[in-house]
């Protein structure tokens, strides 16, 4: 299994446990682009890995995650895992 399906596990399951947070920037989008927190879990849950960046400031690991929401418009979310999942952003493409 390559390293973005791992994770991508990892986060799905850090975030079915309630291990998430928004960052502002997030919460910003989100209203930009009325989405919902379930908007953001559908996407994570049903979505794949289609990148992996390294984090301009502290060179970690950020997934953009592609898929939909729950009303099947095509988003990503770009996530990190810093002890818990870390929603840097959300948008609708």
């Amino acid at each position: 299994m390559n390293l973005a399906r791992r994770e991508l596990g990892v986060i799905r399951r850090m975030m079915r446990e309630g291990r998430y947070v928004l960052t502002h920037h997030a919460l910003d989008e989100m209203i930009a682009d009325d989405l919902h927190a379930q908007d953001i879990e559908h996407i994570v849950m049903t979505g794949s890995v289609i990148r992996v960046e390294a984090d301009r400031d502290s060179a970690e690991r950020k997934f953009v995650i592609f898929g939909s929401s729950r009303d099947g418009f095509a988003a990503e979310v770009v996530a990190k895992i810093k002890g818990q999942v870390v929603i840097i952003t959300v948008y609708l493409l």
